[in-house]
């Protein structure tokens, strides 16, 4: 199965993403001729507001991560206690935020900089909306190290990079993981923070 996404954001400011819709066209290599079945999601995450087209997803029997097919040998070893062989690999960041809504990964984690804030904004409302979030990597390890478990920094979008030119100034930059249940982002964050290797 081959899933192609197309997103639409509609306003996201500050700390709030207000709306995602994402349409995606699912092609099936069994079925001759090739059928396209479209699907739309969206969410709202406004103040106390939660709305969403997905359901909570239903929890892996096995928990499994997903990763980008370049993601850095270290974060790979690192994740290996947690996940063993269930590091799943996938192009296109909003796919893998997406894998996460739907429930097919329990995070998606990034150690790069190599997303931008038009890539997360759409997606961060839907996994808001569905309880979780996009925290930023690098800030959460700091403060989970300090001894703060809870409230870890989000992505925010109101704000380009200082010294930052062009595209660079609205890049996701000391990486990102998706989550939608807490159990799973404490899980990588206890995981990721006694990892031999710093990030």
């Amino acid at each position: 199965m081959v899933l192609k996404i197309l997103s639409q954001d509609v306003s996201c400011s500050k700390q709030s993403c207000l709306l995602q819709l994402t349409n995606g066209d699912f092609v099936s290599a069994d079925s001759l001729p090739v059928v396209l079945h479209f699907k739309y999601h969206w969410g709202i995450s406004y103040g106390s507001t939660k709305l969403s087209s997905l359901s909570q997803p239903q929890h892996q029997a096995s928990p499994c991560v997903v990763l980008s097919s370049n993601e850095t040998t270290v974060l790979q070893k690192a994740l290996a206690p947690l996940y063993g062989e269930r590091l799943c690999f996938a192009s296109g960041a909003g796919y893998k935020m997406l894998c996460v809504a739907l429930g097919l990964a329990d995070a998606y984690v990034l150690s790069e900089d190599s997303t931008f804030k038009w890539d997360s904004c759409g997606p961060h409302a839907i996994l808001r909306a569905l309880g979780g979030g996009i925290i930023d990597l690098s800030a959460a390890l700091k403060v989970w190290r300090a001894g703060q478990h809870k409230n870890l920094p989000e992505l925010t979008y109101n704000k380009p990079i200082e010294g930052a030119v062009g595209a660079e100034r609205w890049a996701n930059q000391g990486g990102l993981i998706a989550y939608v249940c807490h159990k799973h982002l404490e899980a990588v964050m206890v995981t990721l923070a006694n990892a031999t290797d710093t990030f």
